[in-house]
């Protein structure tokens, strides 16, 4: 991060984070500094950095991430969604934080270095992240719109995604269960940007009131998902079923995961396979 305002790669909120933690150093928030496993073992040599993250990250973790979503070309707008999966005995508690960054940027800092990679953009929807628990042997999902500047450049934006404690250990460090990364440019392609690979999924009635009908052809005969969400990126369904026929046509009860009626409004539907993606939007009166 940089965490002088006025530089042109300064982000508010990526500064701000620093206040997740307790002040380390003598009450003081030293820049420039590794702080890892609650302790200053590398402090500014950061030529030992990448050993120590890297050793650090190799450990076994007991939550797995899966990451998906999709990305309009057209707008410069999508939603990211994040399934956290908890193999341990016991539940995870803590925050989920969803940040945009930004490679290859070129800007001559005072340090003299001139080209920077993992920038933050923009934390989703907030520096802050997403209270959640996830169940011992269970599974919860997260999900969050987002939008590009015009002058990133979206094929060096990734989405990063991490599970983190609440509770400090020594020296004011968090406990980060688990970290996940995609590219902007491999979230399935909104429908108005690419025609899926066979026949772009269609949606009748639209609107609809009672149910609605989604078809859609597959390359191949294979196992899909469709997901919908609501306008503000919410998980609202999930449908996973294996087809044994390209043809694929599929009814929405307008109903969510727990059996409610959905409101009214604009809703959001991807199905996904192996070989096929595609997304359209639905609206529900």
């Amino acid at each position: 991060m940089h965490v002088t305002p006025g530089y042109p790669l300064y982000c508010a909120e990526a500064n701000a984070r620093k206040y997740f933690y307790y002040p380390p150093s003598g009450g003081v928030y030293p820049n420039g500094w590794l702080w890892i496993d609650g302790n200053q073992h590398a402090a500014t040599a950061w030529w030992t950095w990448d050993t120590l993250i890297m050793a650090r990250m190799n450990r076994p973790a007991t939550v797995d991430i899966r990451l998906w979503g999709y990305y309009s070309a057209a707008n410069r707008t999508g939603m990211v969604a994040a399934r956290f999966r908890n193999d341990s005995s016991a539940a995870v508690l803590g925050r989920a934080i969803l940040v945009i960054t930004e490679d290859s940027l070129y800007y001559p800092a005072p340090n003299y270095d001139s080209t920077h990679n993992h920038v933050a953009r923009d934390y989703l929807p907030d520096q802050n992240g997403l209270a959640i628990s996830v169940p011992p042997g269970d599974s919860a999902d997260v999900s969050q719109p987002f939008s590009l500047a015009a002058d990133w450049v979206v094929n060096n934006c990734r989405i990063i995604v991490w599970i983190q404690s609440d509770s400090v250990q020594t020296d004011s460090t968090k406990e980060i269960w688990q970290g996940a990364m995609i590219p902007i440019s491999a979230l399935s392609i909104a429908e108005e940007v690419r025609k899926p690979l066979n026949g772009e999924m269609r949606a009748v009635p639209n609107p609809c009131a009672r149910v609605v009908n989604l078809s859609f052809a597959l390359p191949r005969p294979e196992s899909y998902s469709v997901r919908i969400f609501d306008a503000s990126g919410k998980f609202v369904r999930e449908f996973i079923r294996i087809e044994q026929k390209e043809n694929v046509t599929l009814t929405w009860d307008l109903k969510n995961r727990d059996g409610l009626r959905v409101a009214s409004g604009v809703y959001f539907c991807v199905a996904k396979s192996g070989l096929f993606r595609s997304a359209i939007k639905i609206v529900v009166r």
